[in-house]
């Protein structure tokens, strides 16, 4: 519970520290966060798993950034501002990708229950802030969700996906989860 203190102390410092007199504290909280979140997720990765779980994690975030701007490149769809390259959203890609790594290595526990709203959070300042829209945000937080989950979730005794061919030529793809 102290990392998760330390986490959440350190979002809102971060915060104020990169706009203090800015009157739009909630876009200032977004832009902390998706710095916060993925780098926090790579210090408690290593902390849970070494080499393997950093390892894991900094893919995860370098493929997330990778695809996060390809598709904004090829796309090309307007922000609500008049920008272009809205989509997906970036801050919010960026955001959950750390709360995918967590929850592929831990599942549900406080820490990734507080790294998803934080990535939530990123998102909903995206929004306000009028850089994006809420399928753009969706679409950052899916995004960054699932590649951080399925590039971290071989680290977790409890979490499994397995692919089979049966006797009788058929194929299962299972999925198991332990709560």
């Amino acid at each position: 519970m102290t990392k998760l203190s330390t986490f959440i102390t350190s979002a809102f410092l971060s915060a104020s520290a990169i706009q203090p007199s800015h009157a739009d504290d909630l876009e200032a909280l977004g832009d902390a966060l998706q710095l916060i979140v993925p780098a926090y997720s790579l210090y408690a990765s290593n902390d849970l798993n070494g080499r393997d779980g950093l390892w894991s994690c900094g893919r995860a975030i370098a493929y997330t950034a990778l695809s996060t701007h390809a598709l904004k490149r090829a796309i090309n769809a307007p922000r609500p501002n008049g920008g272009d390259e809205g989509f997906p959203s970036g801050h919010t890609s960026s955001a959950a990708v750390g709360f995918g790594c967590m929850l592929g290595q831990e599942g549900w526990s406080n820490t990734t229950i507080a790294l998803g709203a934080a990535s939530l959070v990123t998102g909903y300042s995206r929004v306000e802030s009028e850089h994006h829209n809420w399928e753009q945000v969706a679409a950052g937080f899916a995004l960054g969700a699932a590649i951080g989950y399925f590039s971290t979730r071989h680290l977790s005794e409890d979490q499994s996906i397995e692919y089979n061919t049966l006797l009788d030529g058929s194929q299962s793809l299972t999925f198991n989860m332990e709560f």
